[in-house]
């Protein structure tokens, strides 16, 4: 089932919220000055690591079975993103 989730930061925090409908669902922490970030969504725990420089995409590591179970690529500008 396809889920859309929303994101929000604080003004200088490195922590996003994710939301589904309204309810929190899970947190993103970047790790400053790293191509990398930790994540928790809906009670998994995620690392979500970044590669390349133009065209970059995104691996979603089960941190649970260390497994790569998905990846964002992003579009033009980086203003939208899909998971395959």
């Amino acid at each position: 089932m396809k889920k859309n989730l929303k994101w929000k930061k604080q003004f200088f925090s490195s922590t996003y919220s994710i939301y589904s409908d309204g309810q929190i669902v899970g947190m993103l922490k970047d790790k400053t000055f790293s191509q990398s970030a930790i994540g928790e969504l809906f009670g998994k725990k995620y690392t979500f690591r970044t590669k390349g420089f133009f065209k970059q995409n995104t691996e979603i590591v089960d941190n649970k079975e260390g497994k790569v179970i998905g990846r964002i690529t992003y579009g033009n500008w980086m203003t939208k993103a899909t998971n395959r």
